[in-house]
């Protein structure tokens, strides 16, 4: 499932840039700026074996992603987000938690592609940094993950109002494949620890201005 999303996600961008420079010598007209805000409510669910999956019960989160590029281009993309999450029976923490959060940010490339008047297919594929925090400062407990992923959604037009701004609804699905960083622990526990893939879904509202 996560092999097929990410090598999804490369594909179309990849099919999307032949596309654009087939038609960039038919379409001379310039391309309208794009400025993109969206507030999404999103689930991350881990795949079973490794211990982000087995060690947390993961609540809904939200997401907040800022976006630029050139309508017909691919765009770049920056997102924060976090979610709560009940802490299971482990053999790790001893205990001493039972709540934390996760708090997840980074950077995108994404890549729409038209099919009717009001619907786009967006893929985006990005590298972000997840944070897991139990308990307060000064007493936190911080884990350390980098993750790359593939996100394949759509978006749908509600509003319109030309050369002002344009609303939409969006949802997606994707798959993220997550390391530890400088994690200590034995080296037989260590890529229980470090490794993880995740599957998550998302739906919000995304406005554009141009």
């Amino acid at each position: 499932m996560k092999r097929f999303l990410l090598s999804l996600s490369v594909f179309i961008c990849l099919i999307g840039q032949v596309l654009l420079a087939q038609t960039t010598g038919i379409n001379q007209k310039k391309p309208a700026v794009l400025f993109g805000f969206a507030l999404e409510g999103t689930y991350r669910n881990f795949i079973s074996g490794s211990y982000l999956a087995d060690t947390y019960q993961i609540n809904p989160g939200y997401q907040l992603k800022m976006t630029f590029g050139f309508e017909g281009y691919p765009g770049i993309g920056l997102f924060a987000g976090a979610q709560g999450a009940k802490i299971l029976d482990n053999q790790f923490l001893g205990g001493f938690f039972e709540r934390t959060r996760f708090r997840d940010s980074g950077i995108f490339i994404f890549y729409d592609i038209p099919i009717v008047e009001k619907f786009q297919v967006r893929t985006d594929i990005g590298y972000g940094a997840l944070v897991v925090v139990h308990g307060e400062s000064p007493q936190r407990f911080l884990l350390d993950y980098q993750h790359f992923y593939g996100n394949i959604g759509v978006k749908y037009q509600l509003l319109k109002e030309p050369q002002i701004h344009r609303v939409y609804l969006t949802g997606a699905i994707g798959s993220g494949i997550f390391r530890g960083n400088q994690l200590v622990i034995n080296a037989f526990d260590r890529p229980y620890l470090e490794r993880a893939t995740d599957v998550r879904g998302s739906i919000g509202i995304l406005l554009e201005l141009y």
